[in-house]
């Protein structure tokens, strides 16, 4: 079933000043239940443990399926800056600056599974034992919530030049939860840097140049939250574009 939203609060205070910019901030808080994740890797060791899943010819296979948590919280707040500096008068008062941080936290209940033989009797002299789902759970922080979102962006306006350089930072986060967590599978921290120029060459005709990733920014996974584990590694070079403009 689809995570089911159960409570949500937001509140926000806002500051703005014509000569300063808007500076606000935000707290949210949501109640979630029924988030899902998928149970990777269960040995169905024997018919009663194939039959209690709902497949009971299928012992001795792994299975590979998904499992609801009943309860999941996510908090955070948002701080958010918009602000140049026009009332300088040099060459400062064509600097723009935005800036905005978000900071989350989010907790839900991960259930492991796992087999276990249990002696049921002595038959023959010999022991008999029967294999049994023991299942065990955990504390984790819900899949695919970064922890920390910073965005920032420097800019520049003068007549009719207009430049920006932006940046994007992502926190390391859980990106599918194991059987246990050395098992667990992260997506590193990343930087990702823009710049986009724009001039106006006269009244109909203007030019744009802009170079997306400009540091070549990767992206990687690795287990266990230890970079010396990876998973995948996908790397993306820059893209750069260059075009003119025409308006009638």
């Amino acid at each position: 079933a689809a995570p089911i939203l159960i409570r949500s609060q937001t509140s926000t205070a806002t500051l703005f000043s014509s000569r300063l910019g808007l500076l606000s901030f935000s707290y949210f808080y949501k109640d979630l239940k029924n988030i899902f994740f998928p149970v990777q890797g269960l040995y169905l060791a024997s018919d009663s443990v194939a039959a209690s899943w709902g497949f009971p010819t299928r012992a001795g296979y792994d299975l590979t399926s998904y499992d609801n948590s009943p309860e999941a919280t996510v908090q955070g707040y948002e701080i958010d800056l918009q602000t140049n500096l026009s009332s300088l008068d040099s060459f400062l008062r064509g600097v723009v600056i935005s800036a905005n941080i978000t900071r989350q936290f989010s907790e839900t209940t991960k259930y492991n599974f796992a087999t276990k033989d249990s002696l049921v009797g002595i038959i023959r002299g010999r022991p008999v034992f029967e294999t049994l789902v023991v299942k065990t759970s955990r504390q984790i922080d819900i899949p695919g919530q970064t922890p920390m979102i910073f965005n920032l962006s420097l800019g520049y306006d003068y007549k009719g030049f207009s430049g920006r350089v932006s940046g994007n930072y992502q926190s390391e986060y859980l990106v599918v939860p194991g059987q246990s967590e050395v098992r667990d599978v992260s997506n590193g921290e990343f930087w990702r840097w823009d710049v986009a120029l724009k001039q106006q060459i006269n009244e109909n005709l203007t030019a744009n140049f802009s170079i997306s990733n400009l540091t070549g920014m990767r992206e990687e996974t690795y287990r266990n939250f230890d970079p010396r584990y990876p998973g995948s590694i996908s790397h993306y070079g820059a893209i750069t574009n260059f075009g003119i403009q025409w308006r009638w």
